[in-house]
């Protein structure tokens, strides 16, 4: 959603004032609205919240407003708004244009919202500069302040939180394993299935969350050279997608049951193989590096004999331009994040 954002110094956000309640439903599908309460027959005339189609019709509002700006200086999610401009001048012009097109449908802004040519706002929990984007440091603070979880409710208000911020976190995936293995039904049903691991994992997942970590925007007006740094361990896969040594991403996989008993190159090869699924976007059609510590990999392409897996996989990695080089694992930054002793056991423990 923010990768168009490259090369922007000056930034407006934009929120509107109870959005779905400014789009009027049409006369023929008022009936449709219908609930009845002891005070009587009601009918919403307005867009409202909790309507099932609610979100998809107001997407596709803002969409059909702002088809001509988006993805040349808007991004626009629901109600919330972003104009970014490389230049003063520029960005007074691009706010022209948006407000026009908001007077034109008479849509408002909550005033209090609205933040205007800045070098960094906040947008969907995010802080977005010219230098990248980063946590929102408040919702960082709730996660840093956030006590032990007593019950499955809390657990899991946690665990949406922080994977929400997945992508600034090395091996999410595999930290979070004896926390997720909780979620499942009757793992948590009392106080006693907090293990010392899972105090562990929890401290160390709001630890991590704390670092101020900057993603860079992908930069597509230059040759976009990239290196995925990918390794597998017995606990999960940790990648990080770089660009010109600065971080796109970060993703990790934790192994099922099943793939932990899958033998190391096959290991390797799933890790490079969801890297490249979690990044398609930015990697096919272009030519890339990938970099892993498993040196029999970079000669797969000459193996003469494959299983029937391995065969699936390589089909689906034919597709990309890519030149396989080996690093050492002392100096892979992914490394560090796929291999975590302390977390093995519970990662065992989860579900073919």
């Amino acid at each position: 959603l923010l990768d168009k954002l490259k090369g922007s110094a000056y930034f407006s956000s934009i929120d509107l004032q109870q959005g779905y309640n400014q789009i009027r439903i049409a006369e023929s599908d008022i009936p449709k609205t219908a609930f009845r309460t002891p005070f009587g027959h009601f009918e919403y005339t307005v867009l409202s919240f909790g309507l099932t189609n609610a979100p998809a019709t107001f997407q596709a509002v803002m969409d059909r407003m702002f088809r001509p700006y988006i993805d040349r200086f808007v991004v626009c999610y629901l109600d919330d708004i972003l104009i970014y401009s490389k230049t003063r001048e520029e960005h007074l012009e691009h706010l022209r244009l948006v407000l026009e097109v908001l007077r034109r449908e008479q849509l408002f802004a909550k005033r209090a919202k609205c933040f205007w040519a800045q070098p960094q706002v906040e947008y969907l929990g995010h802080v977005v500069s010219s230098s990248g984007v980063k946590m929102d440091p408040r919702k960082v603070s709730v996660v840093r302040d956030w006590p032990a979880p007593e019950n499955l409710q809390e657990l899991r208000k946690f665990l949406g939180l922080t994977n929400y911020f997945r992508k600034f976190i090395k091996q999410y995936s595999t930290l979070a394993a004896p926390l997720t293995n909780l979620t499942r039904k009757g793992a948590f049903s009392s106080l006693d299935a907090w293990t010392p691991e899972c105090q562990q994992a929890f401290e160390k997942l709001k630890c991590v969350v704390a670092n101020d970590i900057t993603l860079s925007f992908p930069d597509y007006s230059l040759p976009f050279r990239v290196e995925v740094l990918s390794d597998a361990s017995l606990y999960g896969t940790g990648a990080v997608l770089l660009q010109e040594g600065r971080p796109i991403a970060f993703t990790s996989k934790k192994f099922s049951g099943a793939e932990t008993r899958y033998t190391t190159g096959e290991q390797e090869l799933l890790a490079v193989l969801h890297a490249l699924k979690e990044w398609r976007c930015y990697l096919e059609g272009r030519p890339f590096t990938l970099k892993t510590d498993h040196k029999p990999l970079t000669f797969l392409q000459s193996v003469p004999t494959l299983n029937r897996r391995q065969a699936r996989w390589m089909e689906y990695l034919a597709r990309f331009d890519c030149t396989w080089e080996h690093i050492a694992g002392k100096i892979n930054i992914a490394d560090a994040l796929s291999r975590h002793p302390s977390l093995h056991a519970a990662i065992l423990a989860a579900p073919v």
